[in-house]
C-alpha cells in the first residue's frame, strides 16, 4: 500500500512546505490511510545522493555518529576521572549538548551466583521488588 500512496503523496504536496503525514488511499475494501514519518534509512554514502541532489546533497544530508563507550570496560580507579575529562573536552568546544552519560547501577557479574550465599531468602525476595530477575516462561511444546 505504501508503494501505491508515495508517488500521489509526492504530487498532492509539490510545492508546498507544510504537508500532511498521512494520505487517505482508497481499496476496494475501504480507504487506508498511509502516514509517512519524518525518519530515514542511514545511508553508507551520500555518493548515490549526488545524482538527485548535486551541489544541494550537503545541504540536506550530512554525516551522523554516535560514540559509545562501555563503562564496564573502564579501570574503575579512573573512570570517573575519564568522564570528567570528557565533558571538559566537550565545554571546551562548546558541545557539552552532544554529550550524552547514562548511569545505572546493576549487579556486578558474580552476583546472580553468590546471591543465594550471601542473601537469606528473605533479602532475595525484597531485592526482588526493587531490582526484579529477569525471567521468561516458556509454554508452548510443554507436557
Amino acid at each position: 500500500m505504501k508503494l501505491l500512496a508515495t508517488f500521489p503523496y509526492f504530487q498532492l504536496h509539490h510545492g508546498k512546505h507544510e504537508v500532511p503525514s498521512s494520505l487517505g488511499v482508497p481499496t476496494p475494501v475501504g480507504e487506508v490511510l498511509v502516514t509517512f514519518q519524518n525518519r530515514y534509512a542511514s545511508l553508507q554514502s551520500e555518493s548515490i545522493l549526488i545524482p538527485i541532489l548535486g551541489d544541494h546533497t550537503s545541504s540536506y544530508f550530512r554525516q551522523s555518529f554516535k560514540v559509545e563507550i562501555d563503562g564496564d570496560k573502564l579501570p574503575t580507579a579512573s573512570s570517573q576521572e575519564l568522564v570528567n575529562a570528557l565533558q571538559d573536552l566537550f565545554t571546551r568546544h562548546n558541545a557539552l549538548d552532544a554529550l550524552k552519560v547514562t548511569e545505572s547501577i546493576k549487579p556486578v557479574p558474580e552476583f546472580h551466583a553468590a546471591r543465594h550465599l550471601i542473601l537469606t531468602p528473605q533479602q532475595n525476595l525484597a531485592l526482588n521488588d526493587l531490582c526484579p530477575i529477569v525471567a521468561m516462561v516458556k509454554t508452548k511444546g510443554r507436557k
